[in-house]
């Protein structure tokens, strides 16, 4: 097996600035969605609420002693 020519398939050749651009795009709209996602409403009760359920827990058991 030739292990250089098989190394030289793995890394993207870019054939002008069409793909560059469309590269880049694709990327883009990878990246976006997950910071959206992220930065949104949907992600912001999270850490209140793990942490009622932690003070919750530890009411609990202190409180049987």
């Amino acid at each position: 097996m030739d292990v250089p020519a098989a190394a030289a398939g793995l890394l993207p050749a870019f054939a002008g600035t069409d793909s560059i651009l469309l590269t880049t795009g694709i990327l883009g709209a990878t990246v976006m969605t997950h910071v959206i996602y992220l930065h949104s409403g949907l992600t912001q009760n999270r850490g209140p609420v793990a942490a009622a359920a932690g003070r919750r827990r530890q009411g609990a058991t202190s409180g049987s002693a």
